[in-house]
């Protein structure tokens, strides 16, 4: 039979077939440049490890450990004790009522506040002033101070608009206080936070007729309070401070305990994506290049096969994976027809390391009950590849694991054209 010497051979189109340029560049391509380009990736990775992080903290930063303003406000809920008032001719007024202030802090964590003067106008004129007590406003919560309110109209002149207001019903009063204090994060950090109450309140004078009497007055438009979003009224019986501490403080744990929970997951994703070491896979290559092909016939069955081909070394993990020399078996049926060392190399991070390697199986060894004679009659050859390697997988140039891969591939070879038909592994 005719041979044809350095015969290139390429697959058939069921066989996935590497790009020749990734050879090429491969082969281009030193050793030392692909070391540092695989060391550029790892730390890349590790770089945007740390950028998620810091984004995780700084989302933190922002969020639980960010201080923000108290809000203060005058309730809604009222209720008069005294509730005098003259006429549109002699316009006067003498009130006692009592409401709610409510300090919202939405911190997390407690707001101290000193005890401060709530004063009460009518047109910019003071007309009742009362005392906010020193307290304090749990993390994320309102801390609600019931006060009482004495205002009248001595101090006011005869040239307000207090007569007209009157005669149509209506009593304008503005309410002015300032809270100065501490926001406390962490129970370690402290921060100096004020805040400001700035109301109006129109009552309808008409819906008072007597004392002791509940009012809901009247807000106009451009109101600067707001009771039912602020939470301002009485939700329940009060709870003694200790309780309320606690309370707080068990809130505060949960919220700190998340946030644990939260890195601990990001730790363990990072450790079983980033830091778990995968079996690596190795395979020949469907690129093959006959130097010498010589078969015998079905009555006279012999092979004596020389040939180039590649052994892929694919590493998906996020470190190299650095193999000693092993040797690469072929086989026909069982029995070992020929070997090829594949020598020590590193196959970096997430890429697929190409040794080329020359392969010489022959017949010889064979016995006389093989099915060769069938197998070349049908004008086929199949041969058997096994080759394992042993050695470690480095991450982040500290931690090494031990990982062994194991080549098993069946490449079918037609005899009539001299090119490979299939390559399963």
């Amino acid at each position: 039979m005719a041979e044809k010497i350095n015969q290139q051979v390429h697959p058939f189109a069921q066989v996935n077939k590497q790009p020749r340029s990734d050879e090429e560049s491969g082969t281009v391509t030193s050793d030392q440049a692909l070391k540092r380009k695989k060391r550029i990736k790892l730390a890349i990775y590790v770089a945007a490890f740390a950028v998620f992080q810091t984004i995780v903290i700084l989302v933190f930063a922002l969020t639980v450990m960010r201080v923000k303003t108290p809000k203060i406000r005058l309730g809604t809920d009222v209720t008069f004790q005294i509730f005098k008032t003259g006429t549109q001719a002699s316009p006067s007024f003498d009130l006692s009522f009592t409401t709610q202030v409510g300090v919202k802090n939405s911190n997390f964590g407690s707001y101290k506040f000193d005890s401060t003067i709530a004063t009460f106008m009518y047109e910019g004129v003071t007309v009742g002033q009362v005392t906010i007590p020193k307290g304090k406003a749990g993390l994320r919560s309102t801390k609600k101070v019931t006060v009482t309110v004495n205002v009248n109209s001595n101090a006011l002149q005869s040239t307000t608009n207090l007569g007209s207001e009157l005669g149509a019903g209506v009593l304008t009063l503005n309410s002015q206080a300032k809270l100065s204090g501490k926001v406390e994060l962490m129970f370690v950090m402290k921060k100096k936070k004020s805040a400001e109450m700035n109301c109006t309140m129109t009552i309808e004078v008409k819906m008072v007729d007597r004392a002791n009497q509940p009012v809901y007055p009247s807000v106009p438009a451009d109101r600067q309070f707001r009771g039912s979003d602020e939470n301002i009224e009485d939700s329940g019986p009060l709870l003694p401070d200790h309780v309320l501490r606690r309370k707080k403080r068990i809130k505060l744990a949960i919220y700190i305990s998340a946030f644990v929970v939260f890195e601990i997951m990001i730790i363990l994703v990072f450790a079983l994506v980033v830091m778990k070491a995968r079996t690596l896979k190795v395979m020949l290559g469907t690129n093959v290049t006959f130097q010498n092909f010589e078969t015998g016939t079905q009555a006279r069955p012999s092979f004596d096969l020389s040939f180039t081909a590649q052994v892929q070394v694919k590493n998906t993990n996020f470190g190299p994976y650095k193999f000693d020399s092993t040797n690469a078996t072929f086989m026909y049926q069982g029995v070992t027809v020929g070997q090829v060392t594949i020598p020590k190399h590193t196959a970096g991070m997430r890429s697929t390391k190409k040794v080329t390697v020359t392969v010489n199986v022959n017949s010889n060894a064979l016995p006389s009950t093989t099915k060769l004679g069938s197998e070349l009659g049908a004008g086929v050859l199949t041969l058997n590849s096994h080759a394992k390697f042993k050695e470690k997988v480095v991450f982040v140039f500290l931690m090494k694991k031990k990982k062994s891969a194991e080549m098993n591939c069946t490449m079918t070879v037609d005899s009539s054209t001299k090119a490979v038909k299939s390559m399963i592994c």
